[in-house]
């Protein structure tokens, strides 16, 4: 199948020989050169294009994917704080059916990257971490005083800890 640019290309070679057959016009090889040039930036021309149509394809798609996984990570972030103290009160009515909906929302977040920090007993790490209290050592979390998150591999809210 050939390109819109091929096809006026085409035109252009066909009237062109027409008109030198109804002249008995010669072409010289100067014209021919330029002729053989202007088909080639043409060629060039018709590539870059659609390089830069293809780079602007992939990136609208990259910006699209980066703008869902902002977006979601932002609502996962908003519902982290809510869904904590809903399982600090489910804890304090121990209600069975409250404690099933509330495993069922973790396992979702869980299902769709989300990750809880292990901290406990683990060397301090300051990536995933924010010291709370620091004893004489201050090397070890012994307490985790805020649990912290991960989302597909990246940290959305920090574990607070105190150090031995």
């Amino acid at each position: 199948m050939k390109s819109d640019s091929q096809k006026i290309a085409d035109k252009k070679v066909d009237e062109i020989n027409a008109e030198f057959e109804n002249t008995n016009a010669e072409i010289t090889q100067s014209e021919l050169m330029d002729l053989i040039k202007q088909l080639a930036d043409s060629k060039n021309k018709e590539q870059r294009t659609l390089a830069d149509y293809q780079n602007l394809v992939r990136r609208t798609q990259d910006e699209r994917f980066m703008i869902a996984k902002l977006a979601a990570k932002d609502f996962i972030k908003d519902l982290i704080q809510p869904l904590a103290h809903l399982s600090l009160a489910s804890e304090q009515i121990n209600e069975v059916g409250l404690n099933m909906v509330i495993s069922q929302l973790w396992q979702v977040l869980e299902q769709n990257g989300l990750k809880k920090i292990d901290c406990k007993n683990k060397k301090f790490d300051i990536e995933t971490m924010e010291v709370i209290d620091k004893g004489k050592k201050g090397d070890k979390v012994i307490k985790i005083v805020k649990d912290g998150y991960m989302l597909n591999n990246e940290v959305i809210q920090h574990a607070k800890v105190i150090l031995n």
